[in-house]
């Protein structure tokens, strides 16, 4: 057994120390500490509030409803009062095709004690569930992270209420999918299928334990046991900073019987997944990781021991925010021309095909991306200790204005001949490109590219909560009279520092 959830005891210590919690924090204080406690005021304040068209404020509403009607289920309350607050909320507009929407609505629906609608769970055949908060726009449905890992939170409370077993099925499905996110030791990979701006390191450590904490207690199988108990000792390891939902802190508690330890699950070595145009290849060193799907996330990543390139793929200039990062292409676009073609090899893989630039963001918040139709033919090839990351751009208006970005996580980055970069400082490098090492005290990775035209930046950033942790960013301005580009990424595992 895990000997105290982690969560529960971050946040008992938070409130202890703030001067004003609010009256939820104090109530679910209160429940975790044996306290009796009464609803009717949070209950009789509960409203909608303005969402003014967003999503994510859309579920803010109902991630709060949520958080009463498990609070009031734990404590054996009538949910007599919730279930109108719950058809008030309905009565709202929300997003009916998306099914993460609909699986909050019917966990309401069980929770009060109300018949519970059918959510028509829709899975991809490798078991990832298509995410998409936006209302038509399933070409962009997508297991994006941390919504996917939300997903699954939720349908395992929902597992639990209904007991029903083709549900149980997919929640199986579901975590095994969510297996390929992580390398060899139980750690996730930062930045893949993630947006930059939900794209917090400390936030998603904390989903992916919730997210399988309940996939334990409810599946009891070893993977996910496996993934708990690695995942648990990352969050205790880290001195989390950042306010907790109260959502969390209750679900971890309502799957507080947890299954007994069993022997360590091994991760398989190669990661292969044709439905998100995902491959990869994990050892107890490394992982790396590439993809040809997503939206606004990027192709890939790379971890040897402890230097990292969390992301990288081609973004709009400025380079000081991601909202034009990455590519777009999910299942729909994924035929003919766009048909990824994937190949594993003994230690390594190849992954082709040809994929979008998103929509260049518009200066105004209240219009849609330019279409600038810049495509991508990539070849992504990872033999022995090097990756090989081709790319021919293709577009009738060219693609000025755009740079292709790595996003990275190392000690100091070194560029050969010229200077030596820290993490979190006001120095940096523009110029020709030459060889940039990457390093750390065991590890380095040396980026290359043997013909490039342009010039490149070197940033320090600082390597916390923004850009998915990265402490540096190198990004390659490109220019329209160059199409093809071809990088080496070296990997080394010698002691390299000064």
């Amino acid at each position: 057994m895990i000997d105290k959830l982690p969560l529960q005891s971050h946040y008992e210590a938070r409130v202890e120390d703030l001067e004003n919690p609010s009256e939820l924090e104090l109530a679910i204080h209160k429940y975790l500490s044996n306290q009796s406690i009464c609803l009717k005021n949070l209950i009789d304040t509960c409203a909608w509030h303005e969402t003014l068209m967003s999503a994510e404020k859309t579920v803010e509403n109902w991630k709060y409803l949520l958080t009463l009607t498990l609070l009031n289920y734990c404590i054996s309350n009538s949910g007599k009062e919730l279930a109108a607050k719950v058809r008030l909320f309905e009565q709202k507009p929300w997003n009916q095709d998306s099914q993460y929407f609909r699986i909050l609505v019917a966990l309401n629906h069980a929770l009060t004690k109300m018949s519970v609608p059918e959510v028509g769970i829709s899975l991809l055949e490798s078991g990832a569930a298509l995410i998409d908060l936006q209302e038509y726009s399933s070409w962009q449905a997508f297991p994006y992270i941390p919504h996917h890992l939300e997903f699954g939170i939720y349908l395992s409370i929902l597992v639990y209420l209904t007991k029903r077993d083709d549900l149980k099925k997919s929640l199986i499905r579901l975590g095994k999918w969510q297996l390929n996110t992580l390398d060899a030791n139980y750690k996730p990979l930062t930045a893949l299928f993630v947006r930059e701006q939900n794209g917090d390191p400390e936030e998603n450590l904390l989903l992916y334990y919730l997210f399988f904490h309940c996939l334990a207690a409810i599946t009891e199988e070893n993977e996910f046991i496996s993934a708990l108990e690695a995942l648990s000792k990352q969050l205790k390891n880290r001195n989390y900073s950042k306010k907790i939902h109260p959502l969390w802190i209750l679900i971890e508690s309502f799957f507080k019987r947890l299954p007994e330890k069993t022997t360590f699950f091994t991760l398989p070595e190669h990661i292969y997944d044709p439905s998100t145009s995902l491959v990869g290849y994990r050892s107890s060193n490394g992982c790396t990781v590439c993809t040809l799907h997503g939206g606004r996330t990027g192709l890939g990543c790379i971890k040897l021991k402890d230097v990292e390139i969390v992301n990288f793929g081609p973004q709009y200039l400025p380079l000081s925010e991601c909202l034009g990062f990455g590519i777009e292409g999910n299942h729909l676009s994924d035929h003919g021309l766009r048909k990824s073609i994937i190949e594993l090899k003994k230690q390594g893989f190849s992954l082709k095909g040809c994929t979008r630039l998103v929509d260049q963001p518009s200066s105004s918040p209240f219009q849609i991306g330019l279409f600038r139709g810049i495509w991508l033919e990539v070849t992504q090839e990872l033999v022995q200790d090097r990756l090989n990351l081709k790319t021919t751009f293709l577009g009738l208006d060219g693609w000025e204005g755009t740079a292709f970005s790595f996003f990275a996580k190392a000690e100091k980055c070194r560029i050969k001949g010229v200077k030596t970069l820290l993490p979190g400082t006001l120095d940096r490098y523009e110029g020709n490109a030459q060889q940039i090492s990457l390093e750390s005290k065991t590890a380095s990775l040396n980026l290359n590219i043997p013909s490039f035209e342009g010039t490149v930046q070197v940033i320090p950033l600082a390597g916390k909560h923004d850009f998915w942790g990265a402490n540096f960013l190198i990004a390659y301005i490109l220019h329209s009279d160059q199409k093809n580009y071809h990088w080496q990424i070296e990997f080394s595992k010698e002691n390299l520092m000064d």
